[in-house]
């Protein structure tokens, strides 16, 4: 009887010794899961990306042929735009204010995204002031805020029909000088297929755009 009761007490140990262990280890791979769902990355949303500046389109909007001339006298039509994403700007190089600033801003961006999001972007300067803005002043316009930096200038028609497809608005201002430019602020998207797909709001916050701009490859 005592061997018995020692047999069922020996029995209830090992259960209990069993429970108490899957009652662990069931305890460690919540505690794993709850890590894992704290410390990953919280997924970039469209509307995430509007909070930090950048404003996709639910699809991408196919534009019209291009045809330009970029500061380097060679042709810039769509299809060189295709195979990278485009970040482009509207302005000119008379421009006192917004341009040189959102030049400025667009190169620190990309001094501060990583080598992969470096190489999958570009950044161009559509002049709304062909009559002004030869290939060669462009060129030296351009470059002085990023090396890699295109300038594009061409016949005023065709400037006219890209604006029109991205939304840019611009109007001549004439002064007691000369003239100067009214344009659309924003920094138009293009994807690596050379579809219209956003923008990037003005002002601009640096840090933001460039902890998000990688993100956007993600939805095209």
């Amino acid at each position: 009887m005592v061997q018995a009761a020692y047999q069922l007490n020996h029995r209830q140990k090992k259960n209990i010794r069993i429970t108490v262990v899957s009652i662990i280890v069931t305890m460690v791979i919540f505690f794993g899961l709850f890590l894992n769902k704290v410390l990953a990355p919280t997924p970039i949303t469209k509307e995430s990306l509007r909070a930090n500046g950048i404003v996709l389109f639910s699809q991408p909007r196919t534009i019209a042929p291009v045809l330009l001339e970029d500061h380097n006298q060679q042709v810039l039509n769509k299809e060189r735009l295709i195979g990278k994403y485009s970040l482009i700007f509207f302005g000119f190089t008379h421009c006192p204010d917004i341009c040189p600033t959102t030049l400025m801003e667009l190169a620190k961006i990309l001094e501060r995204v990583d080598s992969s999001t470096r190489e999958n972007f570009q950044v161009i300067l559509v002049s709304l002031d062909p009559a002004r803005d030869t290939p060669d002043v462009l060129k030296q316009y351009v470059t002085y805020f990023n090396s890699d930096f295109l300038g594009a200038t061409g016949d005023f028609k065709q400037i006219m029909s890209f604006t029109n497809n991205v939304n840019v608005a611009f109007n001549k201002v004439f002064l007691d000088d000369g003239y100067t430019i009214d344009h659309t602020s924003h920094v138009v998207v293009l994807n690596d297929r050379a579809d219209y797909i956003g923008y990037i709001k003005q002002p601009m916050d640096i840090e933001k755009i460039a902890s998000s701009l990688g993100a956007v490859t993600s939805f095209y």
